[in-house]
Formats: structure tokens, sequence, C-alpha cells
């Protein structure tokens, strides 16, 4: 016969405690915030595209998306041209509660910077700019 346990009201407390412990633990071991953006079509979208070589043949294109004046998502894709046209190499978005660069050598993305609020998506966007032009020097030479 299955007996269901009784737990005391002074022990529910502590209970739900270390769950909330073991719950912010494993958030702080994958590397990912709290943060999520509002749906992109809720949002302003800008893109532009910033050639990456005097040949034209590597480029930036960089997409954002603003609410109220403020930035809250990115994405930014390294792409190269071939003779089907643009091809994204590599790129950096900020999805899952962190920002994180994707190369496309087949290894998991690296977390490039934790997002716990929409302040840290600037911070983020000036961070992936640094990492996708480190990135880019690095394919033209």
């Amino acid at each position: 016969m299955y007996r269901r346990r009784m737990v005391r009201r002074g022990q529910q407390g502590k209970k739900q405690l270390r769950q909330a412990r073991r719950d912010l633990a494993k958030q702080l071991d994958d590397g990912r915030g709290q943060y999520l953006p509002p749906k992109r079509t809720e949002c302003h979208e800008r893109s532009w595209q910033t050639p990456g070589d005097d040949l034209c043949t590597l480029r930036l294109d960089n997409h954002t998306w603003m609410q109220g004046g403020v930035l809250v998502d990115f994405v930014i894709n390294l792409q190269v041209l071939s003779t089907d046209g643009w091809v994204t190499v590599e790129y950096i978005d900020c999805c899952h509660g962190h920002c994180h660069h994707h190369s496309q050598n087949g290894t998991d993305p690296a977390t490039i910077l934790c997002l716990d609020t929409v302040d840290d998506v600037r911070a983020a966007f000036r961070a992936a700019q640094l990492v996708i032009y480190e990135r880019l020097a690095s394919i033209r030479t």
C-alpha cells in the first residue's frame, strides 16, 4: 500500500529553501542568467552590414532589436561570400539568458556574458563586437 508522506509546516519552508538553493546553484553552473528578451515582433529591428575586408568577401551582418529606446536583443553574423551568396560561418546572439558565440566547428557555444537584466544586453553587445572583430581579423589573415 502506498503511503503519502506528510511534511510538517516548519519543514515545508526548509524544503522550499533547499530547492531554491539547488535551482540557483544549477543556474550559476550553466552560466545562464534570468533575462528573457521580449518577442522580436514587439520590437523595432535595425539591420546593417559592415564590410570585413577590402575585397568585400567578408562582412558582419548586424541585427538589433530595441524596445522603448533600449537594446533588448541582437545577433551578429560573420559572413563569407561564396558562389552561392553570403554564408554565415560564425555568429553571436543573446538568447537563453546569456550572450554566446557560435563557431561553425561543431563545438558548443562559448558564453561571453551572463544576462540577468536588460542593462546586461548593452554590455554584452559591446563585448560581442570585440569578439567578432577579433574573429574577423583572424579570418582575414
